[in-house]
């Protein structure tokens, strides 16, 4: 074939019967409205690709194209996204007893534009309409559009081309005030109402995270109604941030979560809809070390309708990849029962809690460096009914590929700090690091390394979050250290606690930064699970706790100082399991409910009798079993030498096989008294020098 087009003065010849992929990068380089002039010369057909057909008949208005045979002949004039009725196309076969066909040749005047007659052309053909070349007339409330993404034809390089209700607004040279589209994100903003461009964007999301965050500052001033037009050009993954993502997810957007590399995406969405946009293509497979074009080419309406429907295709690709580059470290994950589940956070149960504050609390996850225990945190994490991804941070120690490409399975945001010696010391930069990301949020939900969440956990947060508004509670936790399978099992008690527990808890933004960041070595540098804010620097302030924990914390793997302990403590723990899970009576949490509430409860909980614990004296155990008692709340007093005498608690921890600190401190206590499900029981051992002692039943006989 030989070829030449207007604006170029040039021309071309493609031996077609050799290779399209020559040919299809001369088509799609032709710019809008240039006038290209084809004929043949022996045969042309041998090797015509479709897509080769498909481009001389949509994008240049052929209606013969399609005909030719072996060494037929063909002679055509069109012009580049420009309707018109193929009237200056002509073809002949070649007869069985010729070795051409005979000479086609298209002569005379024509006019540029190209016309169509009124009269359609005997051939038929596609309907097209105007610029953008869509296969239909529109609709009043719909607008042409067509989205061509960026892609490679014999080593040459596309740029992504966008047409809008007749008029080409994006293509490889600058088109009023649009400069040329570039490597990474192109975005153009249009009022579909008007047809006008509002805004427009280039992002090398390739070379720099800095582009990153360009792109989703813009995509977040995007105006309501506004549509948004988006393509790729050569590769846009590397740099492609969650921040970007998100803001494309809020315009219609759900495969751009995939994106790999060098892979083409075309996209069309809106500010305000509802739902994953039906128009966004991408397109997998590779011609030239790059991904083929992806293309968007129809009818838009002006008000795009979302899609409801879940997609359970969406996050299998970036999981499947994963599990195929690192599948003997994530067994589990990646077993053929769980590889084909996808990874998608749950909606929201119960619509009343829509607009509750845990459901938009920036959540820190501060792993350490155990991966496969980071990915049993963030599957829990995922499966949290009205999770919003977005607000999941996950700390990294430095940005290595493994750790990143598992936080970007789940979709989740990173946040990097330098290597650190300790683990403490990661989980306090990271704390820091992760807050800036969030400068409006007041509380911060912190897991740590090795925790798994329950079900419920949000939930839980739903209902007792309001609690740090007294100024006597320092943080809420999701662990018990009492939470052990006989000393808990009410899923809806919560107690006071003065102790800080650690694993997974809510903090304020202020006590972090008025009495935590920069005071670490004062406050907070033994390991949570120990106390933080100790003594006179926890300021008469306690935590909330629950009797059934609503985190898990696993052993971690190898050899250490704390590993015989930490067996036995982790041993043997109750954790809520129902997602509809929720705490009762929580208003009486806040201190002067709380001290009425207890105050009922020494006066009229059941005293033990003492003598049900003679064991205690004489074998250090008992044989007290409350399991087969009436159900109520228990009430044990135990004599005190002062306020902070607690041996005879100790003691009584000890035959009651109560958890001790240490060895030799019994922790969870509200002014000197503790609360457990002991056997099924709720018990309450309170202290003679506890200021709720003075409510006890007169026949009650302290032990």
């Amino acid at each position: 074939m030989l070829f030449g087009h207007r604006r170029h003065r040039g021309r071309r010849r493609v031996a077609s019967n050799k290779d399209s992929a020559e040919l299809i990068a001369f088509l799609d380089g032709v710019p809008p409205r240039d006038v290209i002039m084809a004929v043949t010369f022996d045969d042309a057909t041998n090797r015509l690709a479709p897509e080769a057909v498909k481009i001389f008949e949509n994008h240049f208005g052929s209606k013969l194209v399609h005909l030719l045979g072996y060494r037929s002949m063909w002679a055509f004039i069109g012009q580049k996204y420009v309707e018109h009725d193929g009237e200056h196309e002509k073809y002949t076969l070649k007869k069985a007893n010729e070795e051409w066909g005979a000479q086609a040749d298209v002569n005379g005047c024509f006019s540029i534009p190209l016309s169509q007659k009124k009269q359609p052309s005997n051939f038929g053909g596609m309907p097209y309409q105007n610029l953008c070349m869509v296969p239909r007339v529109c609709e009043s409330n719909e607008v042409a559009v067509h989205i061509e993404s960026g892609h490679s034809a014999k080593k040459s390089k596309i740029s992504p081309r966008f047409c809008f209700d007749g008029k080409t607004m994006l293509g490889d040279h600058k088109i009023d005030s649009v400069r040329p589209a570039k490597r990474g994100l192109n975005f153009l903003v249009v009022d579909p109402q008007t047809a006008e461009v509002v805004s427009s964007g280039s992002f090398d999301t390739y070379e720099s995270s800095i582009n990153d965050k360009k792109c989703a500052d813009f995509l977040r001033s995007v105006g309501p109604g506004m549509m948004v037009l988006g393509g790729t050009f050569d590769e846009a993954s590397k740099e492609l941030g969650y921040d970007t993502k998100r803001e494309l997810q809020s315009l219609g957007a759900s495969k751009i979560q995939d994106l790999g590399y060098r892979e083409m995406w075309a996209f069309i969405g809106q500010k305000g809809i509802n739902g994953h946009t039906p128009y966004e293509k991408v397109s997998e497979d590779f011609n030239d070390g790059w991904g083929i074009k992806a293309e968007i080419w129809q009818c838009i309406p002006k008000f795009i309708n979302g899609s409801s429907v879940t997609n359970t295709v969406m996050g299998l690709k970036k999981k499947t990849e994963f599990c195929q580059k690192y599948h003997p470290n994530f067994r589990e994950m990646c077993s053929p029962v769980n590889i084909h589940r996808p990874i998608m956070p749950l909606k929201l149960d119960d619509e009343s809690l829509a607009s509750n504050p845990a459901y938009s609390t920036p959540i820190i996850v501060v792993p350490g460096s155990d991966l496969e225990a980071l990915q049993r945190t963030l599957e829990s994490l995922i499966a949290l009914p009205g999770l919003q991804s977005h607000l999941v941070v996950v700390i990294l120690e430095g940005n290595f590929a493994q750790p990143n490409e598992l936080v970007g399975v789940y979709n989740f945001r990173t946040q990097y700090v330098k290597a650190k010696s300790q683990y403490l010391y990661a989980l306090h930069a990271g704390m820091e690091e992760a807050m800036g990301l969030f400068p409006k949020s007041e509380y911060f939900l912190i897991i740590e390394e090795y925790v798994e969440v329950a079900p419920d956990f949000l939930r839980y947060f739903s209902q007792t979050m309001h609690l740090l508004e007294d100024e006597t509670i320092l943080s809420i936790s999701a662990w018990n250290e009492h939470g052990f399978k006989h000393t808990s099992g009410d899923t809806g008690l919560l107690y006071r606690s003065d102790t800080f527990p650690g694993y997974g808890w809510l903090l304020r933004r202020s006590v972090w930064k008025n009495e935590m960041k920069k005071n670490e070595a004062n406050c907070c540098i033994d390991q949570t699970w120990r106390g933080w804010l100790k003594d006179d620097k926890r300021k008469n302030r306690e935590s909330i706790v629950p009797d059934v924990s609503r985190v898990k914390r696993s052993l971690k793997p190898g050899i250490y100082e704390d590993r015989p302990f930490l067996e036995e403590y982790l041993s043997n723990r109750t954790m809520t399991s129902d997602p509809g899970t929720e705490p009762s009576r929580v208003f009486y949490l806040k201190l002067v409910e709380y001290e009425k509430y207890m105050k009922q409860l020494v006066k009229e909980g059941i005293p033990l009798d003492r003598n049900l614990l003679i064991g205690c004296d004489t074998l250090g155990k008992t044989s007290l079993d409350l399991s087969g008692f009436t159900r109520g709340a228990y009430t044990l007093f135990y004599r005190q030498d002062s306020a902070t005498d607690f041996k005879v608690l100790v003691k009584l921890a000890k035959c009651l096989g109560i958890y001790i600190y240490n060895g030799d401190t019994v922790r969870g206590l509200h002014k000197g008294v503790l609360r457990l499900v002991y056997q099924g029981q709720q018990l309450v051992l309170v202290g003679t020098k506890s200021p709720y002692y003075q409510y006890k039943p007169i026949t009650a006989v302290p032990y």
